[in-house]
């Protein structure tokens, strides 16, 4: 099936050879001239250059414009698959186009465009009626509108508060369990778009729900069958990073790098995580040099911040303050609102070029135990932590230490001792106003409200989540939001029994 072979291309990076099969029939048949807009609006996003989003500004628009001719089909019983097609593809390409809208800044119609998109699907929806089940399309098209309302429904019912404007916009309340449901029905299908499922699936278990081993296993199904498929070892490196497997990530994301011969933004990203990969290894030398060819390298924005300060880091930790000060007064320019890296990294930035020599010795030290803890040696965090207890005297330092330990004996599964020390951090509250210690009274109160979970103490639970919920203007805010929305999701489920 050609339609097969050219999305095994594109999920292979293959462009040039995916564009010539696709092209073929991209002025006649709309699957064709979806996949042939998906190439272009996957270039466009990772290049995040002007010329490319204009070309899959282009492919989109032409697109519709078949997809509109072909819905006007005189219905019969033998169009009735290519108009309901039609209409999906509408919602399709909608739906890319409002994503590039978003990647261009441009969210009021971005916004206008989604909202589209769904109309165009629930159009696709009320008319799917019509066709029989036993035609042999059925499975084919069930595939694509199975995979894109599946993902309407869960990504708008993961929508954190400060975006619900979008949701309204849309016009529909999210279901993330129907959404789930439905895009694990378009995989059992196994038509051409049950890989995208997969891939939603690898972003919700291991972004979303913090399921790493659920989102490996979506990653092992696509390279089952594309081993070399780049999105998927790229998001495999990442799964294996944030489970500590840096031996692991480092090398898929060489592959991602290796196999991505056709879009050489993706080699530079690979530079960027193999740099990150050392960062966490503590090779703090590897860490400058990777770093640094990938800022030199990368004209565009994704990780710029955030790498330019773990590079300053790297030279702060290898006692190198003033190229420290130099990259970080370099990344603030480049800082991106409502991003949580960027503006963390920002923060960071101001407060360090206020400092004389660079970062107090404790600083220092808990940083290095923060690098631990990211790389899941938790004992290695313990022992980091344990060194440098007897030097603390202000109680801003001491509630970090006792987070990160608690943090870590949660990890563990310790929870009575993980409890204690979280209840002792909450008690320090009215002396935890720094904005470098401030996160650790709602990291603490969302751990106590998982422990009250496990314990079965619903309504004390609830309540710890809530207080946890009810902070703003800390680190990572954005981040653990979506972690306490799981977590009461979750409560509500095991107090029914569901869970």
């Amino acid at each position: 099936m050609m339609l097969k072979q050219a999305v095994d291309l594109f999920w292979r990076f293959k462009f040039q050879e995916a564009e010539t099969i696709l092209t073929s029939f991209s002025d006649t048949n709309v699957a064709f001239a979806f996949h042939y807009a998906e190439v272009a609006f996957m270039k466009a996003v990772i290049t995040e250059d002007k010329e490319d989003a204009k070309v899959a500004d282009g492919r989109i628009n032409a697109c519709m414009k078949l997809a509109r001719k072909q819905k006007k089909e005189s219905e019969k019983p033998d169009t009735i698959p290519s108009i309901l097609l039609a209409k999906i593809i509408q919602g399709e390409v909608s739906l890319l186009d409002a994503a590039l809208k978003f990647r261009l800044q441009r969210q009021l119609t971005g916004v206008y465009t989604f909202r589209k998109s769904w109309k165009y699907f629930e159009a696709a929806i009320s008319y799917r009626k019509k066709l029989d089940d036993n035609h042999p399309m059925a499975k084919e098209i069930d595939t694509y509108l199975q995979t894109s309302v599946g993902f309407f429904h869960f990504i708008i019912g993961v929508v954190p508060k400060e975006f619900q404007w979008l949701a309204e916009g849309v016009g529909f309340k999210g279901n993330r369990d129907l959404g789930i449901e439905e895009m694990k029905r378009a995989i059992s299908l196994g038509g051409v778009k049950a890989v995208m499922s997969q891939f939603h699936f690898i972003w919700i278990y291991s972004f979303f729900f913090e399921d790493f081993a659920e989102g490996e296993k979506y990653i092992n199904e696509i390279l089952s069958r594309i081993p070399d498929a780049v999105p998927a070892l790229y998001l495999a490196g990442y799964v294996y990073r944030k489970q500590g497997k840096l031996d692991d990530a480092e090398r898929v994301f060489a592959a991602a790098s290796k196999n991505s011969t056709e879009v050489k933004q993706v080699q530079r990203f690979g530079d960027y995580e193999q740099g990150y990969c050392s960062y966490l290894k503590l090779d703090y030398e590897n860490a400058i040099k990777t770093l640094t060819r990938f800022l030199n390298d990368s004209p565009g924005e994704s990780f710029r911040v955030y790498a330019s300060f773990q590079l300053a880091m790297s030279y702060e930790l290898t006692n190198q303050p003033a190229l420290a000060a130099e990259q970080m007064k370099k990344l603030l320019p480049w800082v991106r609102k409502n991003y949580d890296y960027d503006e963390f990294a920002e923060r960071k930035a101001k407060r360090y070029l206020t400092l004389k020599g660079g970062l107090s010795a404790f600083d220092k030290h808990f940083h290095v135990c923060m690098l631990h803890y990211e790389a899941c040696r938790w004992e290695e965090t313990l022992k980091a932590v344990t060194e440098i207890e007897p030097t603390i005297h202000a109680d801003e330092d001491r509630a970090r230490l006792m987070w990160l330990k608690g943090a870590v004996l949660q990890k563990q599964n310790k929870l009575n001792e993980a409890k204690i020390l979280f209840q002792d951090v909450v008690s320090l509250e009215k002396a935890v106003g720094g904005k470098d210690s401030s996160f650790v009274i709602p990291h603490s109160l969302c751990g106590l409200g998982e422990i009250l979970i496990a314990e079965k103490q619903w309504d004390a639970a609830l309540r710890t989540l809530k207080k946890s919920k009810s902070y703003s203007g800390y680190d990572f805010s954005q981040l653990l939001g979506w972690r306490i929305k799981k977590d009461i999701e979750n409560l509500k489920k095991a107090k029914a029994g569901k869970l």
